[in-house]
């Protein structure tokens, strides 16, 4: 019975450890403006044929993180 509470609380734990690096990442407004810069001019052509078509390009992506509103 021993064996098992220790085996149980070391796999428990185990996880715990190994979940709580999952948990910490960072990312900077910087990488991601890198990141949209790399799928500028995405384009992409939807609808129903016949019914309705539209041709949509996204240009200048950008992101601003942490900013408020101004009143």
């Amino acid at each position: 019975m021993n064996k098992f509470l220790f085996a149980a609380a070391l796999i428990v734990s185990g996880l715990l450890v190994g979940c709580n690096q999952l948990t910490q990442y960072t990312i900077t407004e910087q990488e991601i403006n890198q990141s949209l810069a790399k799928h500028n001019n995405f384009s992409k052509d939807i609808g129903l044929p016949g019914v309705a078509d539209a041709h949509i390009v996204l240009t200048n992506l950008t992101s601003q993180i942490g900013r408020e509103e101004p009143n």
